[in-house]
């Protein structure tokens, strides 16, 4: 099995926020949180800033990293 795309390495961050920190639009996500799930398989560290990135680019997060209202509704059910 190949590594995860970026998207879903995007997608990985708005579970996070959503499922993991109970965030809602507007709210500020934790960069430690966050990072600590980066730490674990199948991510890697370097694919954080990647997938913020995407998350940007898709107006999931904002720049000042807060959760958008596409984030909350485009965050994966698991």
């Amino acid at each position: 099995m190949g590594r995860p795309s970026i998207e879903d390495a995007a997608k990985e961050i708005l579970r996070v926020a959503v499922r993991d920190m109970l965030l809602k639009a507007d709210e500020l996500i934790s960069a430690q949180t966050v990072m600590e799930c980066f730490n674990l398989l199948p991510w890697r560290p370097e694919d954080l800033q990647p997938a913020l990135k995407a998350a940007q680019d898709h107006g999931w997060v904002t720049h000042d990293g807060r959760l958008t209202a596409a984030g909350q509704a485009a965050a994966p059910p698991y």
